[in-house]
């Protein structure tokens, strides 16, 4: 019979260290797939909450003056090349939406108190637009309406319908009057929408800052970005492009702490399951040294016994693996379940308590437990392929 064979009947006698060994390894990927999954989950829910909540759009296209030490105007694009920059990019496909926008920072004022924003001119949604779900509502009805932050509408005083009057700071124009149309919860540092060209009169200027981007396969970002910077270069546009994950505060400030804790749960399930496999197959080995033996007197050659040693360390790992599969796809079913009944999935501010599998990661863990089965177990089997048959048969150690 070959090795893998006796090694699978070994392992399937169901000894009380071998269903141990499965149920450790299976425990411990389980864990770590979740673990995973809700990695991935909150990933998802960093992007919803940049791409939609805090408008970035998956790319934004900025003039390349901002970088440079330059006077704000040259930061703009100037209404023609605006025009040309939109007509280009919304002709490359895969683009899904491109939506022009114009910071302005100034100070905010009810007549009896004041504070100062920091704000967004943005174009209105339109119908089925990604953007349609956001925070902050505008009304199309009201030129100068504006949406407030939570936070500064209570500095404020102010509520839906009140009177403000707007100043940007180095702005040249007179201070304009806005009303209130919606009071939101902001989830990013701007704390004051308006409209687009609402903005452009506070700050006194026809220009566009930036171009957020909406991409219908959010997976090809790096390509489409190297594509439009190319297209954009070669009609002669000073532009540059950056990602949501680039601009987003949220996202750089979490994304390490992530990677972090995931390496360290990875840490973790590779020493366990090396430990558990390694003193299994430690054990294995002390416990059949005799039966071993005999089945080199009998012809089995050195090569063969470790093959059957570390075939079974690696059936053992297999099994485990399977079991871990099952029971990860059985629990992210019941949580996605029960966390999309608990939390409507729409929110932006509070995301649910979703595990969406990422199979990248499972894929990549069940191979590092191959590997590490296969070298945990290989050392203690290269020792008994190494005793000397007589001392093994009599019981005795090796000298």
């Amino acid at each position: 019979m070959k090795a893998h064979r006796l090694a699978l009947r070994h392992v399937m006698q169901w000894r009380a260290r071998s269903v141990g060994a499965v149920l450790v390894i299976a425990v411990s990927l389980c864990a770590l797939d979740l673990y995973a999954g809700r990695s991935a989950s909150i990933g998802a829910a960093l992007e919803t909450r940049a791409v939609i909540g805090e408008r970035l759009g998956h790319l934004t296209i900025l003039h390349k003056a901002l970088g440079r030490d330059g006077q704000p105007q040259d930061a703009l694009f100037k209404p023609a090349e605006a025009v040309h920059v939109r007509q280009l990019v919304e002709a490359y496909p895969g683009v899904m939406l491109v939506l022009p926008q114009l910071s302005v920072h100034g100070v905010a004022s009810n007549g009896l108190q004041s504070s100062q924003f920091v704000g967004e001119g943005i174009m209105l949604p339109t119908p089925r637009s990604p953007l349609e779900a956001a925070p902050g509502k505008l009304s199309a009805a009201v030129r100068n309406g504006v949406a407030l932050g939570r936070a500064q509408a209570r500095t404020l005083g102010v509520r839906n319908g009140s009177s403000l009057s707007l100043s940007a700071f180095g702005a040249d124009g007179a201070a304009q009057d806005a009303e209130v149309v919606d009071v939101y919860d902001n989830p990013g540092t701007a704390s004051l929408l308006m409209p687009f060209e609402f903005a452009q009169t506070l700050q006194g200027t026809d220009g566009t800052e930036r171009f957020v981007v909406f991409l219908s396969d959010p997976a090809r970002l790096e390509q489409s970005r190297a594509a439009l910077s190319t297209l954009l270069r070669v009609n002669g546009i000073d532009a540059e492009l950056k990602s949501w994950q680039e601009l987003s505060a949220t996202y750089a400030q979490l994304r390490p702490a992530l990677e972090l804790t995931f390496a360290f749960a990875v840490s973790l399930v590779l020493i366990l399951v090396g430990v558990t496999v390694f003193a299994s197959s430690t054990i294995n080995v002390c416990e059949r040294r005799a039966e071993l033996a005999t089945l080199r007197a009998l012809g089995m050659r050195s090569w063969g016994s470790v093959a059957l040693l570390v075939g079974e360390a690696l059936w053992t790992a297999t099994l485990g693996i399977a079991l871990s599969m099952c029971a990860t796809g059985v629990i992210a079913w019941i949580v996605n379940r029960a966390g999309s009944d608990a939390i409507p999935p729409a929110s932006l501010q509070r995301a649910p308590s979703l595990v969406e599998l990422d199979y990248h990661r499972m894929l990549l863990a069940v191979a590092a437990v191959l590997v590490l089965t296969l070298l945990a177990a290989a050392l203690p089997a290269w020792g008994a392929a190494r005793a000397r048959i007589t001392n093994a048969l009599a019981g005795q150690p090796d000298e």
